[in-house]
């Protein structure tokens, strides 16, 4: 928490504070920020709104605990699994906000109908381009480059700290996924570990997650969905943006190294 929370006001607020003017204004689309104000009594309640949001969330933390301590025989953990799954969880929430905020307020079909439309025509060009970095995505990964970088990395002689976020950041570029490199730089990392027997499991988790949050670059999705919503240039993003994460990085990796002195 403390390397998290160091990380995030330095790569955060600090460094936006330090851009200053430089920063330029702009102005978000109008499907985001043209919003009206309404009456308190004309909202969904919280628990209905915080209900319908953490659902999907929620089922998905049950498959994760399911699967660490249920038996695979168990026929219980095989239903968790498909409702629990990304795709099926979203798919559930999904109907549960057509309940929760439409039907039980009274909406009929065709409001619920125009309300869809009117998303889908506000997140079409987003999903679009997120699909299209998903193909490129994949396209590394089936390439074998992720392999390939990896048996390049284990050969480097460094320390091992720094050799974990190494490992994670350039995965994280080469894939666009945080969660695989993260994955990937452990399966990288973990057969090292006996050589270091003085740097702790928990200080080189610390290592490969602070490299995983870096370098978020065209390979993400979350880099075009950032440059979308704040209606940004290509060239803004990787300039405020990319820069952002790779300063949150390094300040982690740099917090992480404090860290190990004492644990």
């Amino acid at each position: 928490l403390a390397v998290g929370l160091v990380a995030s006001l330095i790569g955060g607020p600090l460094f936006l504070k330090f851009l200053g003017d430089r920063l330029p204004f702009k102005v978000v689309p109008a499907a985001f920020a043209d919003l009206k104000v309404r009456e308190e009594k004309d909202l969904p309640s919280l628990g209905a709104s915080l209900f319908t949001v953490l659902l999907p969330i929620v089922l998905m933390l049950v498959k994760t605990t399911a699967d660490l301590n249920m038996s695979k025989d168990n026929p219980l953990l095989t239903f968790l699994q498909f409702i629990g799954n990304p795709i099926t969880a979203m798919f559930i929430a999904a109907f549960a906000a057509y309940y929760m905020l439409g039907i039980r307020r009274n909406m009929g079909m065709s409001v619920l109908l125009s309300k869809t439309e009117e998303s889908f025509s506000s997140i079409a060009n987003i999903l679009l381009i997120i699909g299209a970095g998903g193909a490129f995505n994949g396209i590394l990964k089936g390439s074998g480059l992720s392999d390939s970088l990896a048996l390049v990395l284990s050969g480097i002689d460094m320390h091992p700290i720094l050799l974990a976020w190494l490992v994670a950041i350039i995965l994280h570029a080469a894939v666009g996924s945080a969660t695989v490199a993260m994955m990937g730089a452990t399966a990288i990392v973990a057969p090292l570990m006996p050589l270091y027997p003085h740097i702790s499991p928990e200080i080189m988790t610390l290592a490969i997650g602070s490299g995983a949050i870096g370098c978020t670059i065209v390979t993400d999705s979350l880099f075009w969905l950032v440059k979308q919503y704040c209606n940004a240039t290509l060239a803004e993003t990787f300039r405020y943006y990319s820069v952002a994460t790779l300063i949150a990085s390094v300040v982690a990796l740099a917090g992480t190294f404090a860290l190990s002195f004492v644990i």
